[in-house]
């Protein structure tokens, strides 16, 4: 369904309040709806843990398209999941913890695990996402500030961001585009990390979660953080400089609003999938 093949998850409650258990589910397109209507998948309370509050929308005529699931795998316990991502054939997936085996690797038919893969010096992780192109996945750790690249080897390499990355998507060229949140920037990376471009958001886009490329070249991005005044998602123009469309405004749980909406995927139809939590801390 989706041009980039990646869910991510989002900045979690303590430890402590966290269930252990999580589920995987596939998801089919659904009906139409009204802009932005919150859809929670009501199969069961496991997948709003695994997509939190999910709306998807297609900016250009104002509807959206939701998904429902069903349960396919129930993972076993462990810390909790900060993304998950498709490569060759295997579900990539990405446990937030400091220790070994970070990257659980299952097949995509069988669920069976295939293999645990540990991010060498990696201290935080907050998302993932995949390259069939290039046939490796970009993991970003916004403590060390650089990014991981993971090939289907197994090989680990990583380079330097030079602010905290938030989010990571792949473009058409497949290239990287890393969301710096807290300086306003995006960054455009080739695959092993050399710097293209990078790209002044303008003032009024606070705190940019996660941007993605469009076939046209323009940009879709979503900002706002807990304390800001206007939490949205808007297309930016191909430079950046300009807002073409925006949605959204003072943070809210009505049809309209947001609450830290975190991150994007596009389909192949154009029609955008915007993930933000259920509540925020």
């Amino acid at each position: 369904m989706y041009s980039q093949s990646s869910v991510s998850l989002l900045p979690r409650p303590p430890l402590a309040a966290l269930p252990k258990t999580w589920s995987l589910f596939k998801l089919q397109p659904q009906a139409s709806l009204n802009l932005y209507q919150p859809q929670v998948p009501s199969v069961s309370d496991n997948v709003a843990e695994m997509t939190n509050h999910a709306a998807c929308c297609q900016l250009s005529d104002g509807h959206v398209v939701c998904t429902v699931g069903h349960l396919v795998h129930t993972l076993p316990e462990g810390p909790p999941v900060r993304g998950m991502t498709l490569l060759a054939g295997k579900i990539y997936l990405l446990r937030y913890t400091a220790r070994r085996d970070q990257v659980k690797v299952y097949d995509v038919i069988t669920y069976r695990l295939q293999r645990c893969l540990t991010v060498p010096n990696a201290r935080a992780f907050i998302d993932m996402t995949s390259c069939e192109h290039n046939r490796c996945v970009y993991i970003c750790d916004h403590i060390v500030e650089c990014v991981h690249r993971l090939d289907v080897q197994g090989i680990f390499t990583r380079w330097a961001v030079n602010d905290k990355p938030y989010g990571l998507s792949v473009n058409m060229a497949h290239n990287v585009i890393v969301a710096c949140a807290k300086v306003r920037k995006m960054k455009v990376f080739t695959s092993h990390g050399d710097l293209i471009r990078e790209i002044m958001l303008p003032d009024d886009v606070i705190n940019p979660w996660h941007a993605i490329q469009t076939r046209t070249g323009q940009f879709i991005v979503c900002y706002g953080d807990r304390d800001d005044p206007v939490h949205r998602v808007c297309m930016m123009s191909d430079d950046g400089r300009h807002i073409v469309h925006s949605h959204g405004g003072q943070p809210g749980s009505d049809t309209g609003q947001y609450n830290v909406p975190r991150h994007l995927a596009v389909d192949d139809n154009e029609f955008v999938l915007l993930l933000m939590p259920t509540t925020v801390e």
